[in-house]
């Protein structure tokens, strides 16, 4: 059995699998579709992590329990979701919500990745990589075990 993933840096990973982020923006545009495992990357850099004290970020996660960067989880897989395509940002950007604006960057020559139907689960720790990747066998092994 194999399966895709996504890397993504925190907060923006917790946010899609808790279904409160459906677009992730990119520069390069994707073919892909279908089930996509959610990675929260290893690394909370400074500039992700000062996204908490924005209004948006923080009026979304904060009453779900995430009002410190120690609260996110790291190095592992979190959630998943289902990728059902990839548009221009431009052909987006007018249907989404402010808060969903605030969660991603739209400007002009970008793309918007809509993921839908998010499940979140406890961390199962896996390293991660850039763009989409398979994920090994024996995370699918320890994934299905939490379920």
């Amino acid at each position: 059995m194999t399966a895709s993933a996504l890397s993504l840096i925190q907060p923006y990973a917790t946010l899609v699998v808790l279904g409160l982020k459906e677009y992730e923006t990119r520069s390069r545009p994707t073919l892909y579709h279908g089930g996509l495992y959610i990675h929260a990357s290893k690394k909370f850099p400074k500039w992700a992590r000062d996204l908490l004290s924005l209004p948006a970020f923080r009026d979304a996660l904060a009453p779900l329990g995430y009002t410190s960067a120690s609260h996110f989880p790291l190095g592992g897989v979190i959630g998943k979701a289902t990728m059902l395509g990839c548009l221009p940002t431009y052909s987006v950007v007018r249907r989404i919500t402010t808060r969903e604006r605030a969660f991603g960057d739209y400007s002009h020559g970008r793309f918007a990745m809509r993921l839908t139907r998010p499940v979140s689960f406890e961390r199962v720790e896996c390293d991660g990589a850039l763009g989409f990747w398979r994920v090994p066998a024996e995370t699918l092994t320890r994934i299905a075990r939490q379920s």
